[in-house]
């Protein structure tokens, strides 16, 4: 359905989840203002040549550890960090079908929205870890301190739900740990170079 929005813009949900403004909803011209946004979706952005220079971290700039998934939410959020902003513009349209390069499904409620339960083992796998080491690298420790309830939360309720459906997804928690020592170099590169507050990003999180 060509008149439903998939993404006006990327921003941050309360567990730090990278939130795609007006999912879902049907285009009645709500985001009909071009403005700000925390990051671009990688479906159809347009980038600076000059700033994709200037984010590379060890010569990439998409991190390849990621694979596919929270890979342009990861890039966003480290431009962010290093001072480059997001713009959208309205007049700018393109269709995506999000999924449509892996696997779909339908279903409801919390794990509903981009159809987790439906994705292989292997995506599942990728979200799991990837949103966690977009976290660890790109977020300073005062918003992590702040969102931690939310982030715990969901956490709680993404394991219990592998816990019950795929237990052997839980061991991605080591994959983690094993690249533990890569994603603190990107920290440490990151965090080092930021310009850009906890309060800085806490006005881009969607309730």
């Amino acid at each position: 359905n060509k008149n439903i929005i998939d993404t006006t813009g990327q921003f941050l949900g309360r567990a730090l989840t990278p939130k795609e403004r007006g999912y879902g909803q049907e285009d009645k011209g709500q985001f009909g203002e071009s403005g700000y946004i925390f990051a671009a979706c990688g479906a159809a952005p347009v980038y600076r040549r000059k700033m994709l220079e200037d984010i590379k971290i060890g010569g990439e700039v998409f991190d390849s550890g990621f694979n596919a998934f929270f890979e342009d939410f990861d890039m966003g959020w480290r431009a962010r960090m290093l001072g480059w902003e997001a713009y959208y513009v309205s007049g700018a349209v393109g269709w995506h079908v999000r999924g449509g390069s892996t696997d779909v499904g339908n279903a409801a409620g919390f794990l509903g929205k981009y159809k987790f339960p439906k994705k292989s083992s292997l995506t599942k796998k990728r979200i799991y870890v990837n949103y966690a080491s977009a976290i660890y690298k790109n977020c300073p420790a005062g918003l992590l301190l702040i969102q931690l309830p939310f982030i715990a939360l969901r956490h709680l309720l993404l394991s219990a739900y592998l816990l019950f459906t795929s237990p052997a997804l839980l061991a991605a928690n080591f994959d983690i740990i094993k690249n533990m020592k890569v994603l603190s170099q990107s920290r440490k590169y990151i965090q080092g170079r930021k310009t850009v507050s906890a309060n800085d990003l806490r006005k881009w999180i969607l309730k």
